[in-house]
């Protein structure tokens, strides 16, 4: 296993210069006795790192879950491939899914007591032949809300020929049932009922359908109305700088394809609870050669080194 002074040693060569660290690749990060201790090393020395780690919630107890929530890890996956016992056996081999559920419920209630908003938790399941049913996903999804993850996505999978789901196979009306759910490049993916983040953007106008006009080298001051459509807030302000929910707008060409994909940011004035809706001003220098362009707009969810965005 990686010597502990060496990893400190290459932290802290390099963490200056980092934005992220992924703790985690083809193994369980919490074999290593130590593995708690580097997590600590890294936040406490280099703050800015966004840290984010994947473990199968075995490798270690519930003290060391609860510990890792003060360390101020900023994103944990579990990979948990089963929502009762039997068949999440088949795949984790000499696993303990009470004990998996246990570390990740208990990392959940001790952000709760600390009132803290991170690490941000997801659940990653594997759906297989024997874990697929409408049942056991279901159930899933009930667990998920019960202990308070902020994600349960299901990762599709063509490995072990007679193993993989038939039921979501790429290409099947199941996929594309549940295509709002899977893990996939977008990181919105969420089977949590109403989890998924939805806004309805609208930009009043007194003159419907009529485009604007804009003076050459002039800024194009609008209002957007942002409605949130889903059952979690949209944070402006996390407890150091995560996740800050912004609007986002897109310049396209006058044919609708996108030119500029961050071409403007605003502000939303406070967090924006479910069913709410708030007013936000943006503006947006247009560029100074003639032409006719679009606009598209969206939300933004960033962490440190990207951004998470929005249904539109």
């Amino acid at each position: 296993m990686l010597d502990c002074d060496l990893f400190k040693r290459v932290v802290d060569e390099t963490g200056a210069a980092l934005a992220r660290i992924d703790l985690f690749n083809y193994g369980e990060t919490f074999l290593h006795k130590r593995a708690v201790e580097m997590c600590e090393y890294i936040k406490s020395r280099y703050p800015h790192i966004y840290l984010y780690t994947s473990t199968n919630g075995l490798a270690f107890d519930e003290v060391q879950a609860r510990a890792l929530v003060h360390i101020g890890i900023d994103e944990v996956t579990f990979s948990i491939d089963g929502a009762t016992p039997d068949n999440y056996l088949k795949y984790r081999h000499q696993g303990n899914l009470k004990n998996a559920l246990r570390h990740l419920a208990a990392m959940a209630d001790e952000r709760r007591r600390a009132e803290r908003d991170v690490p941000f938790l997801n659940w990653r399941y594997i759906l297989f032949k024997w874990n697929d049913s409408d049942e056991e996903m279901e159930l899933a999804r009930q667990r998920a809300a019960e202990i308070g993850v902020d994600s349960l996505t299901w990762e599709i999978t063509d490995h072990r020929e007679n193993a993989f789901s038939r039921r979501f196979a790429p290409g099947t009306p199941g996929l594309d049932a549940i295509r709002h759910e899977v893990l996939d490049t977008s990181n919105l993916g969420n089977a949590i009922p109403g989890a998924t983040p939805r806004a309805r953007i609208e930009i009043p106008s007194t003159l419907p359908k009529i485009p604007l006009v804009v003076r050459k080298n002039r800024p194009l001051h609008l209002t957007a109305r942002v409605s949130n459509l889903s059952t979690r807030p949209f944070p402006t302000q996390a407890s150091y700088g995560r996740r800050l929910v912004r609007l986002g707008a897109q310049l396209c060409d006058a044919d609708g394809a996108v030119t500029d994909r961050d071409y403007a940011r605003a502000w939303l004035p406070d967090t924006l609870q479910p069913g709410c809706t708030a007013e936000v001003p943006i503006e947006l220098s247009i560029p100074a050669r003639r032409g006719r362009y679009a606009l598209k707009f969206d939300l933004v969810s960033e962490a440190s080194t990207g951004s998470r965005r929005a249904a539109r």
